[in-house]
């Protein structure tokens, strides 16, 4: 039971210094903010997409999943959507 739980142990910790080595290390932060600020160097939020261009289109869909309850006395309905944008 000890040796195979200490064998289990050292195969953890094998498998996770080796496979630290062949997996490539995460950018820095600052490297991540630097590509961030080139992107939105020209962005600005009060403005739509493509401003003073031809009009962007957006697709919308409403889908009733269900109504849960529906209350004529009170004229209240409870009902579940879906809302999707393309």
């Amino acid at each position: 039971m000890l040796k195979s739980f200490l064998s289990g142990i050292v195969f953890l910790f094998y498998l996770f210094s080796v496979g630290s080595s062949h997996f490539p290390k995460p950018l820095e932060l600052e490297n991540i903010t630097d590509v961030i600020k080139q992107v939105l160097v020209d962005y600005d939020i009060r403005l739509r997409p493509n401003f003073g261009g031809k009009p962007l289109y957006i697709g919308m869909d409403l889908n009733i999943a269900s109504f849960d309850s529906i209350s004529e006395v009170n004229m209240v309905s409870t009902m579940n959507v879906f809302e999707t944008r393309y």
